[in-house]
Parts: structure tokens; sequence; C-alpha cells
């Protein structure tokens, strides 16, 4: 189950994430969340190259000032907020509040409870496992067994991160629409 707390935390924070950046007032809002979460992405890198390579990709210098320089073309933005870090939780935070939990069915927990839950799980807090995870029942090999309320626990968290995705492929397809119809 380890593995399901994982994919479900990642579909969250993506689903959000696009929600986040579709659902902006306008196209230069829009394309600067989508540079402000490419300029952290390319920070990351820079990490990622540092620490396994033992030096800096001769690309992130390039990257960042072109994301930056596009960014400073943008109107009607504070330019400022691109040094801003885009944080998950914020985030999921404000795609709740759009797109709150309570108008689906299949959206058992919210966005951020889900994000958090499988965050605990992803990094092994180990106090929330004892909390979360199925146990092994008691019961000796081969025998009868009936399995806690926690499998139905990883569903919901399943059924929100479904629903999200679901909203953010709707909200893919009215943007596309838009933008065919203003052609």
């Amino acid at each position: 189950m380890f593995a399901l707390y994982s994919l479900i935390r990642s579909a969250m924070e993506a689903s959000s994430l696009a929600l986040w950046i579709l659902d902006a007032k306008s196209e230069d809002l829009a394309a600067s969340r989508t540079l402000r979460i490419y300029r952290q992405n390319i920070e990351s890198d820079r990490t990622l190259w540092k620490t396994v390579v033992g030096r800096h990709s001769g690309d992130h210098p390039t990257l960042a000032s072109t994301a930056e320089a596009t960014h400073r073309s943008l109107r009607g933005i504070d330019h400022s907020c691109f040094e801003d870090a885009v944080k998950s939780t914020a985030v999921i935070e404000v795609t709740d509040r759009v797109h709150p939990s309570g108008t689906n069915a299949m959206a058992v927990l919210t966005g951020l409870e889900v994000w958090r839950i499988c965050s605990a799980v992803t990094h092994a807090n180990q106090v929330s496992l004892l909390n979360i995870m199925e146990r092994h029942p008691e019961a000796p090999r081969g025998g009868s067994v009936t399995r806690t309320s926690r499998v139905s626990f990883v569903a919901a968290c399943y059924s929100t991160a479904l629903n999200r995705t679901s909203l953010l492929i709707d909200a893919f397809q009215f943007r596309s629409q838009l933008r065919r119809t203003a052609r």
C-alpha cells in the first residue's frame, strides 16, 4: 500500500497545480504561475545536478534567465512574484476553496487532507504510519481474517484524487473550448 499513497499524493499535487494554473483569471496570470513552477523545477534540477554529478549543468542559467525575461514581459503581473515559492499546501488549499470536495460524492476528503495523509506515508512518518497503514491481520497463515477500515481509507484518498483529476480534465476541456471559439 505504500506505492498507492505515493501515487495518490502525486496525482493530488499535480492536478491541483494544473487547476491552479487553469483557474487563473487571465492568460498572463496563468503564464506567471506556470513560469513560477518552472523556475522551481530549474532550481530543483540544479540541486540534483550538484548532488549527483558534482557540478551545475551549463543549461540552468540560460533556462532561468529566459524564464525570468518571459515573466517580465507579462502584462498586469507583479514581476517580483517570480521568485516566490509555489508551495503545494497553499495551492492545494486554494484549489479546495475553488473546487470544494462537498460538491461531489467521489471527494470524501479535501484535497489538502488527502495530500497530508499521503505525505505522511510517503515520507515514512512513523507515528502516522501506525495510524494510517493496514496492519497484518491477527490470524494464522491461511486462516480467515477481516480487514480493518484502513483499506477503505486508502480508497477514500484515491477517490478524492480521482475526483480532482476529473475536475482538471473538465477544466482543460473548457479552457480549450474557449480558445477555439475565440479564434
